[in-house]
């Protein structure tokens, strides 16, 4: 479940999943070792500012606007 904090939306990793054809385990594990910058933990769930998301899906597949 997304969340917003100080105008900052945040997503879990079901979210981030309807985007990244991703396994949920690789996901977490790419959030964990830091390959997706910004991610956090808040108890077991991981969640990952919005832009964060997008910083990275731009970089990666280089997205133009």
């Amino acid at each position: 479940m997304a969340f917003v904090f100080k105008g900052k939306k945040y997503l879990s990793i079901e979210e981030i999943k309807n985007v990244l054809p991703i396994h949920p385990t690789t996901l977490s594990r790419m959030l964990k070792n830091g390959d997706i910058p910004g991610a956090g933990k808040i108890g077991k769930q991981w969640y990952l500012p919005e832009n964060k998301l997008e910083e990275y899906l731009n970089t990666r597949f280089r997205i133009e606007p």
